[in-house]
């Protein structure tokens, strides 16, 4: 049987901050940056199918340890590993198509704008403490497209497939590459066959029918999907980086400098926090995306996926205010 593959065809919808040790983008995209991209979203969908939380006489744990040991193991045989691990995986991935990477972005975003909020590291600095100063980075020009291949092995089960497709769609509603990416930079949008994109309402029901399939899914350990999930349309326009610098500001405003938010409150959005807590490191629960849509219109989302517990330091921290953020 000769192997199953599969083409998909992505916009780049923001600027996107991607390379290599010297942090220049002239490498384009990839594989390994975009399959790890895919294990995120993997983890995201698939902490619940590993957690047997019809179980009391285990503990809770337990019960949590033994979930993601199995969900390593398996995300190991889909994506690959290490010699020992099992090798390749199940598929291999290759970038059929580059963008071009000889006109790099260099000045966008920019200080006190909502965009340039989202985007700490991109941005030119002093160097801070250190007194290293440190230049924008370099990304690379959006609205423009790339084509990813998937080769899957022969004899692939259905199920496999299945599962590495709901990831590229997961991707796709909600992901991107690079820095920042959770902040809404290199956000990608996947084009079909003859070129076109979604139009909201085909955008939205994608994503319903999503969030719907986790609602008996139990709050993870980690940043995954749960029944506690929440996905809200933040801005729409017909400039993609107008519409992420609009959601940017409405977050500035909900939890930055002059917000009614408290420290305590401020801590869940994510660690570090400048004055506040610079040595403890928790990723944001809430994850941002600006989607391309048919007729040049755009919009920026938000995806709020919390944990059990957000960091031990901080164990009995309150989500209320993320929450509410995130619900519009």
């Amino acid at each position: 049987m000769p192997p199953v593959t599969l083409t998909a065809e992505f916009k780049i919808v923001t600027p996107m901050f991607i390379g290599g040790a010297d942090q220049s983008p002239s490498d384009g995209i990839r594989p390994p940056s975009v399959k790890g991209a895919l294990r995120f979203w993997w983890r995201v969908l698939n902490w619940w199918k590993f957690y047997k939380g019809t179980e009391p006489s285990i503990p809770t744990e337990m019960r949590q340890v033994d979930a993601l040991k199995a969900l390593h193991e398996e995300e190991v045989r889909l994506f690959g590993g290490s010699a020992e691990q099992g090798g390749q995986g199940v598929f291999l991935l290759e970038i059929a198509k580059q963008p071009i990477t000889n006109s790099t972005i260099t000045d966008w975003p920019t200080n006190n704008t909502g965009a340039g909020y989202m985007a700490y590291g991109i941005l030119a600095s002093n160097g801070g403490e250190a007194g290293i100063p440190q230049p924008h980075r370099k990304g690379i020009q959006e609205a423009q497209n790339f084509i990813m291949r998937l080769r899957f092995r022969p004899k692939i089960s259905q199920e496999d497939q299945n599962s590495i497709l709901a990831t590229l769609n997961a991707w796709n509603l909600f992901g991107g590459l690079g820095s920042r990416s959770r902040r809404g930079m290199g956000s990608v949008t996947r084009v079909d066959p003859q070129g076109n994109l979604p139009t909201r309402q085909e955008y939205e029901q994608q994503v319903n029918l999503m969030i719907a399939s986790m609602t008996s899914a139990p709050l993870p350990p980690y940043t995954a999907m749960s029944s506690e999930s929440h996905f809200h349309i933040l801005s729409e326009c017909n400039n993609a980086r107008s519409v992420l610098n609009l959601a940017g500001q409405m977050y500035k405003d909900f939890r930055g400098q002059g917000s009614q938010l408290s420290i305590r409150d401020k801590i869940p959005f994510g660690l570090p926090l400048q004055r506040v807590d610079e040595k403890n490191r928790r990723s944001s629960p809430l994850l941002f995306h600006v989607h391309a849509l048919a007729n040049n219109k755009f919009v920026a989302t938000v995806l709020f996926l919390p944990a059990s517990q957000f960091h031990p330091v901080y164990p009995s921290i309150n989500m209320t205010k993320v929450a509410k953020f995130a619900q519009g």
